[in-house]
């Protein structure tokens, strides 16, 4: 009752004052019920990597059976009929060379896969930087020609000064130009065919719509080149980094090498600096390539590029070199070379291109989503493909290390076949019958391989006269069990692979009885680990969290790193948890953040419903 008459009072005190609310809602948040905690070591539901139970069957009557490896070559036999052998003693072994090679092999895709992870990760933290610009920010039907950087947000319209894009064709041995690009708007008699020479090159004749574009504005008459070089003069742009040259292009324009050196400041023969570059100073300028759908200023954008002429280039580039610019970006042409050089080409290098500060491809906003999107899925893929070249992988190196085979039992050479005809009718090519001892045969999960081995040791219990022993595992099967003739405990479904362990001491034990198995803690576990009911863990934008009492008794969100989940109820805390901390069931009217706790001893490991 005491609680409903505070909110009462609360309605109340927000009629009257805006800011009594507040303080009657924290009243009530205080003297709410506490919730109750309980410490992760009463929920801890063990370790269970300290072992895992399975049955099998005592004989005192085995076999090993040697079959040969299709594709593999026999390099050498060890043993004849009737020898004695013991545990480990080597009976054949495979010739390495083919196997060492598709070891390599493997090796080789799986490292290619992690190196076109890293760069795949590269891209798309690169894509992630980019802001992109509105839909509708290029070449829209309003006539909007603004031009958006992604990094730099510079933008341009066509309202601001502009100089006329012309091709002229001159050969690229012509003498470099000296006149600085014009800034100013030229008056309308300098937009003329005038500057255009008098045979236009082929594929470079105005259409009928261009002519009409010309007549309603001076960006008409900006064509898209189909080359450029040193001549070539950008539409728009003063090239700085805020406001960078502007070349239309055509899809599949060259760009010729007398163009690159005259943005890195070079003069068109890329022989010094001397009256190089845009504006005859011998500077580096920056610059953008772009195309546009009909190859027209008023198209809607298809692709640009960044320059970045200003890093650091001692040499020119080299006059055969270009590149051809498209919807896919820029492709560089090396000319096919019959004698190898002797010195160190001239070729500043790829810096140029899309620079780490100034211009990236650039985006809209829905573009730019699908963009990372694919790239995301890329990666995804990738990562499978590595999960399965590690698989890959780890079969040819098991191959390579199994290419000695060796005795998993004691006793006598029944038969050995000839290494030159190899097996006969499916039968062992090498056969050996136990002598002495007992072992025991069970299974082991096909998701423990990786953990036992051959040597691995396990304890076991007889079931009809309670004697217990230790056995070694002497051979595991490299085929599954297709029988199910052994029952295990501790394990998720898989399947089974067949095993076979030596025991040393089997005083009490007899042939053919059942026993219970317990291979011994693998060398990756560890006594101190967490496994709490999933009901106790929720997740956050994909964060995994606890409520935990804090050192002043009130509840904290806490992230947590989880690792494997068992029997699909219980989840592994590899970190942010300790066993001496004290959590609540995350769910209930109170359980929020700031909450009081009480610690309850009673009902520790129960789960509430």
């Amino acid at each position: 009752m005491k609680r409903k008459t505070l909110i009462a009072v609360g309605v109340g005190a927000a009629v009257l004052v805006i800011g009594g609310g507040y303080g009657v809602y924290h009243i009530v948040k205080s003297n709410a019920d506490p919730v109750e905690v309980i410490s992760v070591s009463s929920l801890n539901s063990g370790w269970w990597g300290d072992g895992t139970s399975t049955s099998g069957m005592i004989t005192a009557n085995a076999n090993q059976e040697v079959h040969l490896t299709d594709g593999e070559v026999i390099d050498k036999v060890y043993v004849k009929e009737g020898d004695k052998v013991k545990i480990g003693d080597k009976l054949l072994a495979y010739d390495t060379t083919l196997l060492e090679l598709d070891l390599e092999s493997e090796k080789l895709d799986r490292q290619s896969i992690k190196l076109k992870i890293k760069a795949a990760q590269q891209e798309l933290e690169k894509l992630k930087k980019i802001t992109p610009v509105a839909d509708n920010q290029y070449g829209d039907a309003s006539g909007n020609h603004g031009v958006v950087l992604a990094k730099t947000r510079m933008v341009m319209t066509a309202t601001e000064s502009e100089s006329v894009q012309t091709e002229t064709p001159a050969p690229e041995t012509q003498p470099p130009s000296t006149e600085p690009v014009q800034t100013e708007t030229p008056p309308p008699e300098t937009f003329a065919p005038e500057t255009q020479p008098e045979t236009q090159p082929s594929g470079e004749v105005p259409g009928p719509e261009q002519e009409t574009e010309s007549e309603k504005s001076p960006l008409g008459q900006v064509k898209a080149y189909k080359k450029l070089n040193y001549d070539s003069k950008p539409y728009k742009g003063t090239g700085t980094k805020d406001d960078p040259y502007i070349f239309f292009c055509k899809e599949g324009t060259t760009i010729y090498a007398s163009f690159m050196n005259k943005i890195l400041g070079f003069n068109e023969l890329g022989t010094s600096r001397k009256n190089g570059g845009m504006n005859g100073d011998g500077e580096g300028s920056y610059a953008i390539l772009e195309i546009r759908e009909g190859d027209s200023v008023n198209g809607g954008f298809v692709k640009s590029i960044s320059i970045n002429g200003t890093v650091k280039a001692d040499k020119p580039y080299a006059p055969d070199i270009t590149w051809t610019f498209g919807s896919d970006g820029v492709t560089k042409n090396v000319p096919q070379i019959d004698e190898p050089e002797t010195e160190e080409p001239d070729d500043p290098g790829d810096d140029i291109w899309g620079g780490d500060d100034f211009g990236d491809d650039v985006y809209t906003v829905t573009e730019l989503k699908e963009a990372i999107k694919e790239k995301e899925d890329e990666i995804k893929d990738l990562k499978l493909d590595l999960r399965e070249a590690n698989i890959r992988v780890k079969q040819a190196k098991r191959k390579t290390d199994a290419a000695v085979v060796k005795a998993s039992i004691n006793g006598i050479v029944k038969a050995v076949g000839d290494p030159k005809v190899g097996e006969v009718d499916g039968k062992a090519f090498i056969s050996v019958t136990s002598n002495e001892g007992m072992y025991v045969r069970g299974t082991i999960n096909e998701l423990k391989l990786g953990e036992v081995k051959v040597g691995t040791t396990m304890t076991g219990m007889s079931y009809e006269s309670g004697m217990s022993f230790t056995a070694e595992i002497t051979e595991i099967s490299e085929y599954p069990d297709t029988e199910n003739n052994y029952y295990n405990s501790g394990e998720p479904t898989g399947s089974q692979y067949p095993f076979m362990a030596y025991i040393e001491d089997s005083t009490g034990l007899t042939n053919m009885e059942w026993v219970d198995l317990t291979l011994d803690g693998n060398t990756g576990g560890n006594s101190s680990a967490i496994y709490l009911y999933k009901a106790y863990i929720r997740s956050e934008n994909g964060q995994s969290y606890v409520y935990k009492a804090d050192e002043n008794n009130r509840l904290v969100k806490q992230y947590v790193k989880t690792g494997a989940t068992v029997y699909s109820t219980n989840i592994e805390i590899k970190s942010g948890l300790s066993l001496e901390d004290n959590i609540a069931f995350p769910y209930g009217k109170n359980v929020t953040e700031g909450a009081k706790v009480k610690i309850d001893e009673d009902e520790a490991g129960e789960v509430p419903e």
